[in-house]
């Protein structure tokens, strides 16, 4: 496991936290610029709560990225706006992210990159994340 931040807290925080366990590292980088992540392949690519902090340039700086990245699969769980809850509402008004998209936007914009594979919401007290399972496209975009 390797866990990717550009918040340098973030990575001290996971790095305390399994400090223990070898098999987890963390990383303080920016993905869009980073060349050496193009070199690395994984067997699945989690982004949680991610996607709503990338404007749709930064996507398609991204996203190619990831499928080049990814050996399988890509695992996204991020919020949706207008959750049905009060404090659902209250937390996706002040999360940081600019970019909070309906679910069908999400979709529309992986679709060019990935295959859906399963699409389900992911309610939480504090925010109703949409998750997505996608696959690399078996033809061409």
């Amino acid at each position: 496991y390797e866990g990717l931040e550009l918040n340098k807290d973030f990575i001290s925080y996971a790095k305390n936290r399994y400090k223990k366990d070898k098999s987890k590292s963390f990383t303080k980088a920016n993905i869009l610029t980073s060349k050496r992540m193009l070199t690395k392949k994984y067997d699945a690519i989690l982004l949680i709560s991610t996607i709503h902090h990338f404007s749709d340039d930064e996507l398609r700086i991204l996203l190619p990225k990831l499928k080049k990245m990814t050996k399988k699969i890509v695992i996204i769980a991020d919020i949706i706006p207008d959750p049905p809850h009060l404090l659902q509402k209250f937390f996706a008004r002040i999360d940081r992210g600019k970019y909070v998209r309906p679910a069908n936007e999400k979709i529309t914009i992986l679709k060019k990159y990935f295959d859906i594979v399963k699409t389900e919401p992911i309610p939480t007290r504090s925010a109703v994340q949409f998750g997505i399972i996608c696959e690399k496209k078996k033809r061409p975009a």
